[in-house]
């Protein structure tokens, strides 16, 4: 039984959605265990311990969501790319400027006008972009991404990518709306589908500032 399940799932998926999902760990959230950790008040054994268990959950959660997207070549070349991208810009915020994104700054990032994006942007924010995107072309090119043709494992990548978009919309643990990138896919879900009115709030950043680097506050 277990060989013929092996022979039905596709090893090579299984090892570019672990891949990644360790890129995008690495890459997007360590600002995010940094953040969360900074000030955590605790015996250092707890804080290990906690740490450990965050940085499975989260590891896991990327794994399914990469595995669910390997349900097409295609599919998983673009949300790759978008995630990558978002996951750098949420990440450089986070990192200079202690910003998590919440639903007001998903707000002001839907509402820029489009002549002023250039003003936002940031030498630094450009250069991290661009390597954050050659690191996902340059892995996908060298694991050679393809659809695979084995019913069992197309099944399972459906199974994950439901999954992964249930806990979009409906987060099942509160660890994960903390952590990138249901941090701000939740919130761009809730933006778009209006279900949660966003307050204005004197801690909350113009809208120019807010889609790169956020330098100016009102």
């Amino acid at each position: 039984m277990l060989k013929l399940i092996h022979k039905q799932l596709d090893a090579d998926l299984i090892k570019i959605s672990l891949v990644m999902a360790t890129l995008f760990c690495l890459l997007f959230n360590t600002p995010v265990f940094l953040h969360n950790f900074k000030h955590y008040d605790a015996p250092l054994i707890k804080s290990i311990i906690e740490f450990l268990k965050d940085f499975t959950l989260v590891y896991l959660f990327l794994f399914i969501m990469f595995f669910g997207l390997t349900i097409h070549r295609k599919i998983f070349i673009v949300s790759t790319f978008a995630l990558f991208i978002s996951g750098a810009i949420a990440s450089y915020n986070l990192f200079f400027y202690y910003n998590m994104p919440n639903r007001e700054n998903v707000r002001y990032f839907f509402s820029i006008d489009p002549s002023k994006i250039t003003e936002a942007l940031s030498v630094r924010l450009i250069i991290w972009i661009i390597f954050s995107i050659f690191i996902a072309t340059y892995t996908m090119r060298h694991f050679k991404v393809e659809t695979t043709s084995l019913f069992f494992s197309r099944l399972i990548s459906a199974l994950c990518l439901l999954f992964t978009l249930n806990c979009i919309i409906v987060p099942p643990y509160k660890l994960l709306k903390s952590y990138f990138p249901i941090s701000y896919l939740h919130n761009v879900y809730q933006h778009f589908s209006k279900q949660v009115p966003v307050k204005s709030s004197k801690n909350s950043y113009h809208p120019a500032a807010t889609l790169l680097d956020l330098r100016t506050r009102i």
